[in-house]
């Protein structure tokens, strides 16, 4: 029984001597170059990038707030979009003279990108898109031709006449153009460009009436969408009505 149990034992022991083999293998390849390393790094970023999609949000769920952050971002974009060629007109003063066709309402101009500025006078309100009704035109985002006609000759403006404005709201047709002009008596629907403005006090208050050295600021908004090209320049009208001061 001791042999049995002696060689029992030794029989133990030479097993745990022996080497373990193990079923994982370790390769190590040669060091990639730059270009490897590379496609690599670019294909775990396009994988990651990927990996989880945006989510869908349906409208049925979004609350007034968020449909209208959506139509701000929207607004934001389009306007991005046409940055650097917008000619941004802002109504800020109205004059009433006791009858449409003297009054007006007179706002600045600027440009994005640009160091021009001055001042537009259109007619008194209310706005429509309505010809005929000697009224400014809506506000909102139009686009420009140029125009020309017996009176706005490419002679007289040159190269190619004077801007019309037009977008789907108001049509080529109706003539909203850019020309030189002073007072409400100058316009039935057109803007009027000025460098300057006559102030009036009337009954202690005072009213912006009419723009000056027209024609100067023409030349120049001219020059301005020529170099741009028509084509890439927009008109964008708001309204930040105050009292003259």
């Amino acid at each position: 029984m001791a042999n049995i149990v002696s060689t029992i034992v030794k029989a133990i022991t030479q097993l745990f001597k022996k080497p373990v083999a193990t079923s994982v293998s370790v390769s190590v390849p040669d060091e990639p170059d730059n270009n490897e390393q590379l496609n690599v790094e670019e294909t775990e970023q396009q994988s990651s990038s990927t990996s989880q999609p945006e989510p869908s949000i349906s409208s049925d769920i979004l609350t007034d707030e968020d449909k209208e952050a959506v139509v701000e971002d929207k607004r934001a974009e389009v306007e991005e979009t046409v940055k650097g060629s917008v000619i941004r007109i802002v109504r800020k003063w109205v004059y009433w003279a006791g009858n449409n066709a003297d009054s007006s309402t007179v706002g600045t101009f600027s440009i994005d990108n640009d160091s021009l500025t001055g001042y537009i006078l259109e007619p008194y309100g209310e706005s429509t898109a309505q010809s005929g009704q000697d009224k400014r035109i809506p506000l909102g985002t139009y686009n420009l031709v140029w125009h020309v006609s017996d009176k706005y000759t490419k002679a007289k403006y040159p190269p190619n006449g004077v801007p019309k404005l037009y977008n789907n709201s108001v049509s080529q047709s109706r003539a909203i153009l850019i020309h030189p002009g002073n007072t409400g008596t100058d316009s039935i629907g057109c803007l009027l460009p000025g460098s300057g403005i006559t102030v009036k006090t009337i009954n202690n208050k005072k009213y912006v009436t009419a723009v000056t050295s027209s024609t100067v600021k023409l030349e120049a908004l001219i020059k301005y969408i020529n170099k741009q090209g028509i084509g890439n320049v927009k008109i964008i009208i708001t309204e930040a009505y105050e009292d003259y001061k």
